[in-house]
């Protein structure tokens, strides 16, 4: 077999062993203890997989202290309590007002040692805490210097009746990601006490292990080696 052919075939052995898996939960919010401040376990993450480093602050948090957040049971009840409840405190009647004012919530983490990840989705559940419009959120990313939004829409429903939401993270940016990455959630409503709620923040992708260099070369060794026995046995 000529020597091309083998390293052709080598590298593409070396590429299977290390293709794409399917998507799966890398971190999960369900919001499930009350909290009355802005701090405490209820806002930290209740799955975070293998692949992200657990001891990175994943909590979600009011980083810009310039709305309300809450842990708590509204009536009437959401059938998935407690939830995420979120208060803009008004200047905040549309999205451009919201990122003009810094109206929003945020969750962030970071790849574990030797591993990268790739994104796929962003999945939530989310309502109007009442009946006045417009409310609505938008989501950002560092990936871009929080530049454009991800994704954003007005929300459609009103408690207790959730709406559920899949941003797509499929794009270049969120393929690779070795370094910390942070969302925004910025979010508007009509007036101050007008609340926007979410629960079930769930984060799919891949977590992949980064073999050193060496580890590198010595995988498309192997697949060499195995490629140039199997030509041996081939009937000439």
């Amino acid at each position: 077999m000529p020597r091309r052919v083998q390293l052709i075939l080598a590298l593409l052995a070396a590429q299977a062993l290390t293709a794409a898996a399917a998507p799966i939960l890398l971190l999960e919010y369900t919001f499930s203890t009350l909290q009355s401040g802005e701090t405490g376990p209820g806002y930290n993450p209740t799955f975070v997989a293998t692949g992200l480093d657990a001891s990175y602050n994943m909590a979600v948090r009011d980083t810009a202290g310039t709305i309300t957040i809450e842990i708590s049971n509204p009536t009437p009840n959401y059938s998935t309590q407690p939830v995420l409840r979120v208060d803009p405190d008004g200047n905040s009647s549309s999205l451009a007002q919201a990122v003009t004012n810094n109206k929003y919530w945020v969750f962030a983490f970071r790849p574990a040692a030797n591993y990268v990840l790739d994104l796929d989705r962003l999945e939530f559940v989310a309502a109007r805490g009442g009946g006045s419009t417009p409310r609505g959120w938008g989501l950002y990313s560092s990936a871009d210097g929080y530049a454009a939004a991800i994704s954003s829409s007005a929300l459609a429903s009103q408690r207790p009746n959730w709406t559920s939401y899949v941003p797509s993270l499929s794009s270049s940016l969120f393929q690779g990601v070795d370094d910390p990455l942070t969302f925004r959630m910025y979010i508007y409503s009509p007036a101050d006490g007008s609340t926007i709620e979410f629960d079930n923040l769930r984060l799919y992708g891949e977590a992949r292990l980064v073999p050193e260099p060496a580890s590198l070369g010595l995988l498309g060794l192997g697949a060499l080696s195995l490629v140039r026995r199997r030509a041996r046995r081939l009937p000439r």
